[in-house]
């Protein structure tokens, strides 16, 4: 199991295991560079990104989870609405320096 920098934001751990798994399983899949990177996500591209289901992002939607923009039918992201949801469902470590008390 992987360590995480949790002092990094969460997009770029997650830009890190899109890469280390794309390198993987030899599939091209990267986030592009800050002066390339779209203001705006489909609602595909969020859930690669999150690595979830369609349908587990549409739950999402419906329990207003995550934050989106609405034109028609079609929904949008940004990279700040992703980092804030993975921000709310960060767990802290109980870690203890010393060991057992």
């Amino acid at each position: 199991m992987e360590n995480i920098n949790l002092k990094k934001p969460a997009i770029k751990v997650i830009k890190d295991r899109q890469e280390q798994t794309s390198e993987r399983e030899g599939v091209k899949f990267q986030l592009t560079t800050s002066s390339q990177t779209p203001r705006y996500l489909s609602k595909g591209e969020a859930c690669k990104i999150l690595r979830i289901s369609s349908r587990t992002m549409q739950n999402y939607l419906s329990a207003k989870r995550i934050s989106f923009y609405q034109v028609g039918r079609k929904l949008f992201f940004t990279y700040k609405d992703i980092d804030e949801f993975l921000e709310r469902h960060h767990i802290r470590a109980n870690y203890q320096k010393g060991g057992a008390a």
